[in-house]
């Protein structure tokens, strides 16, 4: 009659234990409404995320700095005017000079490319004299053109265009920069969602696992109460059962900090609130059965020629060689050419004075000449070129640097990959194999053939076979999406185009931005 009974108690709980191990693998799959995509997640993401956000502002703060350079050869406008009285000393005021005068300056200048500085101005003044009570009015008008051309140091359209191109490249440096930050985004963020998945898979694991070790301990105290097991294996069961609990504590918090990664990387809601934090399901974790391994030849080479940081570098190179130009223009002694052209016109009347300037019936005066300066030893120049030399060698050697890094990165991530699908398949048939030997030592326990000791065995097994199994999962899926970035298909394996991802080089609107605080 015993071994009747215990054998419908195995078989009850043989049954129970085996819908816990495949619930756990079955309901990580639901794909109803409360699912969040990956898709949802990295649209809502590349959207709201704070740190993404701040960096969007930087190509458009280097296209500021690119209007800044350009801007010095724009157009100046100058105007001044000044009024000045003068009386003469003399022992009878009656007697003295009095002058009052009048002045007004206006002009336009302008840096050309090649250096030189252009002024084109016209004066206007007026000075009334009064000696001995008599007024001699005179205005005189002038038309000027001056001309300061560079002849060594910033001398040429190179030099002179250098800041402006530099800027450019900054410019561009800048797109590149971000281009790479919004892959690196893409990648955190898919990885933090697997990780998700992962955490919540590993929950429902340890929940499988502790409703096994309650039915185990329920199995065992029955038993013990119709005296066919001792108290040790009770004693056993409840140790177990203890064990199960703390671990599904453990995952509790990891499934909670897991998920406040992904909420603060997508922007669903602002961590700093004090609203309480509602919790949500991710897809389940799958292996990546369809995928094809390309060859790792060509892998390694598709990097090299995608990589971002390799881009990066050429332009770390070409600002380093115009800090270079400049600076070896600084070498150079400083030797300018001088030229101007003053046409005058004297009258009474300022109009007439004018005139005349313009006829140039009055007066000119032009000038020509050299103007020399030779700092003693040019050892700060000589300094700064020896400077900037090296560090076009230093930026150089790093780009031979960055690319056997990236090289071996590549290397890394398609062996990473190619055992973490080796991994799953292992894995997969363990757990097999160990749930047909928890299988027999549970009916042979409950056959009164073996000891309770031998099926916790089992079980433990089995559990480290499921964790196994999704460990290997976890890691083919991080794997396989750093291959992605590696190789540069990032964006199309999570459906984005170039396209989608230049949208992103402008400043965002932060209207309503929910990671906002609002209080």
């Amino acid at each position: 009659m015993f071994s009747i009974r215990s054998f419908i108690y195995s078989l009850v709980f043989l049954l129970l234990g085996s819908f816990v191990i495949v619930h756990a693998e079955t309901s990580t799959s639901a794909s109803d409404d409360s699912v969040l995509r990956l898709s949802k997640a990295l649209d809502q993401a590349l959207s709201h995320n704070l740190g993404l956000a701040i960096s969007r502002y930087e190509p458009e703060k280097q296209k500021d700095a690119v209007f800044i350079e350009a801007a010095s050869f724009d157009v100046g406008v100058f105007a001044n005017t000044q009024y000045r009285e003068s009386q003469a000393a003399s022992s009878s005021p009656a007697q003295g000079s009095f002058v009052n005068q009048s002045r007004a300056n206006l002009g336009l200048d302008k840096r050309l490319k090649s250096g030189a500085s252009v002024r084109i101005g016209t004066s206007a003044t007026r000075t009334d004299t009064i000696t001995d009570g008599l007024l001699d009015p005179v205005a005189s008008g002038a038309i000027s053109l001056s001309i300061r051309q560079p002849l060594l140091l910033a001398a040429g359209r190179q030099v002179n265009l250098a800041p402006l191109v530099r800027a450019s490249a900054k410019q561009e440096q800048s797109i590149e920069i971000l281009r790479a930050e919004i892959q690196d985004f893409i990648t955190e963020v898919e990885i933090a969602y697997w990780n998700l998945a992962f955490s919540q898979a590993s929950a429902l694991l340890v929940r499988s696992n502790l409703e096994l070790a309650d039915s185990l301990l329920a199995e065992n105290l029955e038993r013990a109460r119709l005296g066919l097991v001792t108290q040790l294996e009770v004693m056993q069961a409840r140790t177990e059962f203890l064990k199960q609990q703390e671990s599904s504590i453990i995952a509790g918090r990891a499934v909670q900090d897991s998920q406040d990664r992904l909420i603060a990387l997508i922007g669903m809601d602002s961590l700093a609130s004090n609203e309480p934090i509602q919790m949500f399901s991710v897809e389940s974790l799958q292996p990546n059965r369809n995928s094809t391994l390309p060859d790792m030849h060509r892998v390694v080479a598709t990097a090299l020629q995608v990589d971002s940081d390799t881009k990066i570098q050429y332009k770390e190179i070409e600002i380093a060689r115009l800090n270079q130009l400049l600076a070896k223009n600084l070498t150079v002694p400083k030797l300018d050419l001088t030229a101007g052209v003053d046409y005058l016109g004297s009258d009474a009347v300022l109009h007439q004075a004018y005139t005349d300037a313009y006829r140039g019936v009055d007066g000119y005066d032009w000038n020509v000449g050299f103007e020399l300066r030779v700092p003693w030893g040019l050892r700060d120049a000589r300094a700064r070129y020896n400077r900037a030399t090296r560090t076009v060698q230093q930026q150089e050697l790093r780009l031979y640097e960055i690319r056997q890094i990236k090289a071996r990165i590549a290397r890394s991530a398609w062996r990473a990959v190619q055992a973490g699908t080796q991994r799953v398949e292992v894995t997969q048939t363990a757990i097999a194999l160990n749930e047909e030997s928890f299988e027999q030592e549970r009916a042979r326990y409950g056959a009164g053939l073996t000891a309770y000791r031998q099926v916790l065995e089992a079980q433990r097994d089995l559990d480290k076979a499921r964790r196994s199994h999704l460990q290997a999962l976890i890691d083919q899926r991080r794997a396989t999406v750093q291959l992605a970035r590696v190789d540069g298909t990032i964006l199309d394996r999570n459906g984005y185009t170039w396209a989608d991802a230049d949208a992103l080089l402008s400043p965002p609107t932060i209207e309503g931005h929910p990671l906002l605080d609002k209080n």
